[in-house]
């Protein structure tokens, strides 16, 4: 059964940073691995929980916490189609994505295939090579589909939990970057 990730959001964090720890609930001192993400009530694991992420079925790898959401062909075709109502040229992309996907594979395949939908967050700590190859100077950053301009640099913990979540699921953010509130990455 074939595999395809949909929907990949990055964020970017470093362990000492207290803007970052805010948005994750996270402990900010000598938290590298990032093992206490999401222990704290905050905006991002509220936001997940919202969007059925499983945040408890997390994996820590080195610096890496991933949450992985599955859901099956028809699943997102359903989610595509109550999407259509609303005009939106994102919308439009992921049906004409999908459309071309169902070409190439069949529609018994793609009805029943898996599609993943990955929250990841990386400690840049842990991967400093990983701030030259995406040009991050300030945390936290988030690298999703729908920002306005690639990566949004520089996102402050009192953004509002409405405009995170058009940023990272629905697109229309109207998030700016807020160099002066946030931490630099060195």
């Amino acid at each position: 059964m074939p595999t395809f990730l949909w929907l990949s959001i990055t964020g970017f964090v470093l362990e000492y940073c207290p803007v970052c720890a805010e948005l994750y609930g996270y402990d900010e001192k000598e938290d590298g691995e990032l093992q206490s993400i999401f222990t704290k009530d905050c905006k991002i694991k509220r936001i997940l929980q919202k969007n059925k992420f499983p945040i408890e079925e997390a994996t820590f790898e080195d610096g890496v916490v991933t949450v992985d959401k599955a859901r099956r062909g028809f699943d997102l075709r359903r989610e595509l189609q109550l999407r259509l109502k609303i005009p939106d040229p994102r919308v439009d992309i992921d049906v004409r994505r999908l459309g071309k996907l169902v070409d190439q594979y069949g529609r018994n395949v793609i009805r029943l295939a898996i599609f993943i939908d990955r929250f990841q967050i990386i400690n840049l700590s842990k991967h400093p090579e990983l701030k030259y190859l995406h040009y991050i100077r300030w945390v936290p950053a988030f690298m999703t589909p729908y920002a306005p301009h690639g990566i949004i640099q520089a996102v402050h913990s009192r953004e509002s939990e409405k405009e995170l979540e058009r940023l990272f699921f629905l697109g229309g953010s109207r998030i700016e970057p807020a160099v002066e509130l946030a931490t630099a990455v060195g």
